[in-house]
């Protein structure tokens, strides 16, 4: 025991005369640092204005569902009480777009009309209104079907007398209806398949995926340039029977310096199941290399595959974009870089 800390000690003093590395090492927490006081200035959401012209009962409680909407919600809402201001803040980008609710609303609506009801304001260029159209148009939905619902009611024959009491338990169960999942609405998730709520939403959960990969990018480049010095070191009959630490002594600096940067960001899973997630990662890395570098034991050859492996890693595991939906092959490929097993690890430890 005494020798493998003996070795380790001067193979990691060896390995942090590295000036490179060791700028590296600091700059991915720096880097995590400066990243996570950005993204509290940043807001996940997206942002529209609304006007009432229809000042209708219907209009009305369309506006306030709208207003009532969490701060924090996938889409915030901002009422406006005229077009010229909404129009101001839509051009100067305070708000993404907006929409107003035409006079006669209430009346079409209630006439099964589906045009002229509202119009829709944006920049010339905008590319946000066909999504941010569905998502007000949901909202719409809500307030308008339950309109419909009670004036279809009341206009029939068939009811007579209808008393507040079963008012509410008509609501109650309109609204059951609409949190069953059985209307059309929004699933948020990550591209790990993680759900978000839509009354939750932080920037961090869109940076958490691409963080987590960069640190396992990190990592698995740090094993590779430890498998070059593990060749040279391997032909040396002094170092040779411990030259194994020439690939774990760079993972370990590397994982130190992702989980420092996971836990600076605040997408950590614990301390504890970080540790073992890291640790069983890296492991897997060294296998990895050492089993390359039996495999290519040409010096040159071998630094070869090190922009090819890095590049992989960054094209076919999900880290800023998942490929596999448009190209099949990258399901296949996927495995032949390491990253793919730390999101693998994630999963399984959750």
């Amino acid at each position: 025991m005494k020798q493998f800390f003996t070795w380790f000690y001067y193979l990691s003093k060896r390995q942090l005369k590295n000036i490179f590395f060791i700028l590296v090492l600091l700059l991915i927490p720096v880097s995590a640092l400066m990243l996570k006081s950005y993204s509290s200035s940043l807001t996940a959401s997206l942002s529209i204005g609304v006007i009432d012209l229809d000042k209708t009962t219907l209009s009305k409680e369309l506006v306030l569902s709208l207003n009532t909407t969490d701060k924090n919600s996938v889409v915030v809402f901002t009422v406006y009480d005229d077009i010229e201001t909404m129009d101001k803040d839509i051009l100067t980008g305070k708000i993404q777009c907006g929409y107003s609710i035409l006079p006669g609303f209430e009346a079409k609506v209630s006439q099964n009309s589906l045009k002229g009801l509202i119009d829709v304001h944006s920049k010339p260029d905008s590319s946000i209104v066909p999504l941010s159209n569905e998502l007000f148009f949901t909202y719409v939905f809500k307030e308008a079907g339950y309109y419909t619902l009670t004036k279809d009611m009341e206009d029939s024959n068939i009811f007579y007398n209808i008393s507040d009491e079963y008012y509410e338990q008509l609501k109650a169960g309109y609204t059951q209806y609409l949190e069953a999942g059985r209307t059309f609405h929004f699933n948020y998730s990550q591209t790990d398949g993680t759900y978000i709520s839509s009354n939750n939403i932080d920037i961090l959960d869109f940076i958490k995926t691409p963080v987590r990969g960069v640190v396992a990018v990190f990592i698995f480049i740090s094993g590779l340039a430890g498998g070059f010095t593990f060749l040279k070191d391997s032909k040396n009959k002094i170092t040779n029977k411990l030259c194994i630490f020439d690939i774990g002594i760079p993972v370990f600096f590397s994982a130190i310096s992702g989980l420092i940067s996971i836990f600076i960001i605040g997408i950590n899973k614990g301390i504890l199941k970080e540790a073992v997630i890291t640790a069983s990662y890296c492991a897997i890395v060294i296998l990895f290399v050492f089993l390359l570098t039996r495999l290519i034991k040409n010096n040159i050859s071998y630094c070869s595959t090190i922009p090819v492996f890095s590049l992989g890693s960054i094209i076919c595991c999900p880290i800023f974009i998942n490929l596999k939906t448009f190209l099949p092959i990258i399901n296949i490929l996927q495995y032949l870089f390491m990253p793919t097993y730390y999101f693998m690890l994630l999963d399984i430890i959750k």
